[in-house]
């Protein structure tokens, strides 16, 4: 019972958190994702393939949300920034 150390506790820097090999999973599994999707919608009998549409806007739409709130953040952070 005394002071912990924070090198044994467990906290690990955030620089590190995501590294380049977590990314590569990331996108294997995303790219299994597709490939699964794919899959049931052949099983399924969807000839027209009215799923990659949906799929297609939904991620331009999740791009560009991400893109405007990362506009947002940095407009924050850089009129903060200025005004000291």
């Amino acid at each position: 019972m005394g002071v912990v150390s924070l090198r044994r506790s467990g906290v690990h820097r955030m620089e590190n958190m995501h590294d380049c090999s977590n990314v590569f999973l990331m996108l294997v599994v995303f790219a299994g994702v597709l490939l699964a999707i794919s899959k049931a919608s052949g099983v399924a009998g969807d000839a027209v393939g009215s799923v990659w549409p949906s799929l297609v806007s939904i991620l331009a739409f999740m791009l560009l949300t991400m893109f405007a709130a990362a506009v947002v953040v940095w407009a924050m952070l850089h009129t903060e920034s200025m005004s000291k």
